[in-house]
Parts: C-alpha cells; structure tokens; sequence
C-alpha cells in the first residue's frame, strides 16, 4: 500500500513542528542493581559508548558510560564518584557518545581526565566537540616517520622499548591556500 500525497504532506508537517520544538520527550529508566563500579540500569534505550546522566534522591546529577548489556539490563560506570547514589534513581540517557570540547583555547592548560581544567584559570571557551574515542587511523596511511625525536639523556632506554621519532604533517592552512 502506497501512501497518499496528503498523508506524506501531514507526517512532514509533523515532523518539521516536533523539530522545532523544546519540549522533546525524555525517557528514562532507573537503577536496579550496583555492583561494585558497575550500575545496572532498566528502562533506557540505549547504545554502547553513550552517556546517561544518574539523578539521586536530593537531585544531584552523575555521568556515567553505557559499558554493555545483560539480558534487559544496560551495565553502566559512573565517570566519576558514585556516592549517594541508590537502587530507583532515576537515569536518562544523553543521546549521544562521550565527548570533549577541544578548540585553541585549550593551548598551554591543563586539564583533567574529563576535559576539565584544573589550573586555576578558569572555563575553556571551546564551541567544538568530538568523540572522545575518535576513529583510529590506518598506519599503513600514515605519512612517514623522516627523523629521530630526541627525547634527552635516557634515550638509550626508550630507544630500546621502541623507536621514537617526529612525523613530519604538511600544514593544513598553507595546503588550502
């Protein structure tokens, strides 16, 4: 059965409103099981590498990894400490994979784990995000390694773990030009 024009016509209308709109629906699940560091959670559609935020009773909000699956289960760990939480919290999902702000701005800080700074300096201004597991790049596309990196006096030692050297990346901006 094929589906009349005028339906199509209202399905996208629909669609084009819901888009529009912020008041999207937000499914959650709960806690049921915490075993050691790993959290098990009911109710939630969710995919491998995504976050979830965990809200306690006194309304405390935790990140934590989608780390796998058992039976109708989501497996989960807290990115960080776990305290207060209990079995019924409430867990909503993000919709998407991990990620950190990167940007110029991040030049000479330093930063935690997470992405945090922890230098005294204040919040990063960085407007881009990506994966915090990007893609791996295939070696055998790489650009070569054209000179030994000197690494200082135990050179020796490090040399004989592996060879380190500097790769030499023709820069993007002089490549557009």
């Amino acid at each position: 059965m094929v589906p009349s024009a005028r339906l199509v016509e209202a399905l996208e209308r629909h669609r084009v409103r819901l888009a529009d709109t912020d008041s999207a629906i937000k499914v959650s699940g709960s806690l049921v099981r915490n075993v050691g560091l790993v959290m098990e959670a009911r109710g939630v559609h969710v995919a491998i590498g995504e976050r979830c935020f965990i809200e306690n009773d006194s309304g405390q909000q935790f990140s934590a990894e989608v780390v796998g699956f058992d039976g109708g289960r989501s497996l989960l760990v807290a990115e960080g400490h776990g305290d207060g939480l209990a079995v019924g919290a409430r867990v909503t999902p993000v919709g998407r994979a991990v990620e950190i702000a990167v940007g110029p701005e991040m030049l000479g800080r330093v930063i935690d784990g997470a992405g945090v700074p922890i230098d005294g300096k204040g919040r990063l201004g960085c407007e881009e995000r990506v994966p915090l597991f990007g893609r791996p790049v295939d070696p055998m596309k790489r650009a070569l390694i054209d000179a030994p990196l000197d690494v200082g006096v135990r050179r020796r030692v490090l040399r004989g773990v592996g060879p380190l050297g500097v790769l030499r990346v023709p820069d993007r901006r002089s490549a557009a030009e």
